[in-house]
């Protein structure tokens, strides 16, 4: 697969009459998804946009393979329905993904809008090596890969924490498939923006039928408040959303 580094200096893909003319149906279905994930990617960066000021920062986390330690198909999903219910109690909303941590490949689940402090809690409490973290800035995505200060340690959010190893700010054009990849020198993950725009507008709409004093500054209470404070917020954030039908 030929991949294109990707800068906000996207534009519309110029293709003349004749060009079309002389394409199969495939390449121009190819050329109308390619201009599509441009647009996606795009509007991220738009500030004020309606339909992506609900999406801020985003986690990408595993519970396969406690300890970077292969385990068995059925040990696997059994760690991850775990964690999936860990994450659906406390109010987190994520789709399912594959990514690439520590060496192994391994299922993984996208979270959104999740702090670099609960990430580690849940990495720590099912063994995992490492995680990512993700934040949409102004001009770019940023992403950070954190793992145990001694891989070959328990984690322990003080004699062992997590610390950040990489990080990077560049993206990948996968123009043949629906989204976007990041990849680090220890990471790779894909960028699920295809459903930031439903995703998000459905979250706006949830923050709008909040009372005046829970709207305000809800959106970060739910990223980054603790307790029940932080989990009563996502609950009103989140309603009536589900990516994974579970």
């Amino acid at each position: 697969m030929n991949h294109n580094k990707i800068n906000l200096n996207m534009s519309l893909i110029e293709v003349s009459e004749q060009d079309i003319k002389n394409m199969t149906l495939s390449a121009v279905t190819e050329i109308i998804n390619r201009q599509r994930n441009i647009n996606n990617a795009q509007n991220v960066f738009i500030k004020g946009k309606p339909g992506y000021n609900g999406i801020t920062h985003f986690g990408v986390i595993t519970a396969e393979n406690p300890d970077s330690t292969k385990a068995s198909v059925s040990d696997n999903k059994k760690y991850q329905s775990m964690l999936a219910k860990s994450l659906k109690s406390g109010h987190y909303i994520w789709v399912w993904q594959k990514g690439h941590f520590g060496g192994n490949d391994e299922h993984s689940m996208f979270v959104f809008n999740i702090s670099v402090d609960a990430l580690a809690y849940y990495s720590g409490k099912y063994q995992q090596t490492s995680f990512i973290y993700g934040e949409l800035q102004e001009n770019c995505v940023h992403s950070e890969y954190w793992e145990k200060q001694d891989a070959s340690q328990p984690y322990h959010s003080k004699f062992n924490p997590y610390v950040k190893k990489d990080e990077c700010s560049e993206w990948l054009d996968a123009s043949d498939e629906e989204d976007y990849s990041v990849i680090g020198k220890r990471f790779k993950y894909t960028i699920p923006f295809s459903i930031f725009s439903d995703l998000s507008e459905s979250i706006i709409n949830n923050l709008n039928t909040l009372n005046e004093n829970d709207r305000k500054g809800a959106l970060n209470i739910g990223l980054n408040g603790v307790g029940s404070n932080g989990w009563r917020y996502r609950g009103l954030l989140y309603k009536g959303i589900n990516l994974t039908n579970e």
